[in-house]
């Protein structure tokens, strides 16, 4: 190692040195947040009875091993220098508690992108892909370590509520590798998780023009989210399945699935669904010269968008 490298590091440590055990103990969890973090999320990953964080986290900042700045949300954010959340990283692994520092770290982004899927056809979603953008960083370093770990639950959990932001924020590249990783671990995870990931497997790989895989994704998926009961994602792989025949010209198909994903999506009142829906059927009617029927469908999808607050 360089000299002004080893110069650094013993810098760092002469700094780690100086702080109270309950301060070091901080510090070497909060090392796990890359990137960053808010308060909350350094309270639910490093926090235990024992352990004043918000006084400790306030030493941090004094010593300068921590800094404080004001994230896009105006909330306060958490960050360190990366060559000293490395010192940091070495010393939580050698704490013997690493495992469970990563462990937590995992499931609170986890419990993020849950929370950002909930808001995807919302007013707040912009708001919500900026939160994820913020917090790249942690998100990929909690599906590294559940995919080292074979953690199918949650890097699968991960990728199936990213699907969005990796949509809208034109990042399909990097979840199609994350999302087919989690795909091939042989570890056992719930039904319904395993299926949101697929879903986003198959409308990423439609991005990419794979079709091919895409539908046989869908496919599959679909008689399964019939034989489950799930109207909602059922009507969503129908309406993947009705673009992917639009795509390939095959009209009548087209205009089937999305016909038959506006009766699901009215069945169970989902609104942006049925505008999807009326969406596709513009899109039929307009390919097949049908220019006033295209219209109509096109109005009944705006105004649905437009009753969802969307402008």
């Amino acid at each position: 190692t360089p000299s002004r490298q080893r110069s650094l590091r013993d810098t760092i440590a002469w700094s780690y040195g100086l702080l109270s055990d309950a301060s070091q103990l901080l510090f070497r969890r909060a090392a796990v947040c890359n990137g960053g973090c808010s308060l909350t999320a350094v309270q639910e990953i490093c926090g235990d009875a024992s352990l004043d964080v918000l006084h400790e986290l306030r030493a941090l900042v004094a010593n300068s091993l921590v800094r404080r700045v004001n994230g896009a949300n105006g909330n306060s954010q958490y960050t360190m220098l990366e060559t000293v959340r490395e010192f940091g990283v070495a010393c939580l692994d050698e704490s013997g508690e690493a495992q469970e520092i990563r462990r937590r770290h995992a499931a609170h982004f986890l419990a993020l992108a849950n929370q950002a899927d909930a808001h995807q056809n919302t007013l707040e979603r912009q708001t919500w892909l900026d939160r994820l953008e913020a917090e790249q960083g942690n998100l990929n370093s909690a599906l590294g370590w559940a995919l080292a770990q074979g953690d199918a639950e949650t890097a699968l959990g991960i990728c199936g509520s990213l699907l969005t932001f990796w949509q809208f924020r034109f990042y399909s590249t990097v979840g199609l590798g994350w999302v087919r990783r989690a795909l091939a671990l042989d570890q056992p995870a719930s039904a319904h998780v395993r299926r949101k990931a697929r879903y986003c497997a198959g409308m990423l790989a439609y991005m990419h023009g794979e079709h091919v895989e895409a539908t046989a994704i869908f496919t599959d998926l679909l008689e399964q989210f019939q034989e489950v009961g799930d109207p909602v994602m059922a009507g969503r792989v129908e309406v993947a399945l009705g673009r992917l025949s639009w795509d390939a010209g095959n009209l009548q198909a087209a205009r089937t699935w999305f016909e038959s994903s506006r009766e699901l999506f009215g069945s169970c009142g989902e609104e942006a669904g049925m505008a999807h829906s009326l969406h596709g059927l513009g899109l039929v009617a307009h390919k097949a010269g049908d220019i006033a029927g295209a219209e109509t469908f096109l109005r009944d999808a705006l105004r649905k968008w437009h009753a969802l607050g969307f402008t």
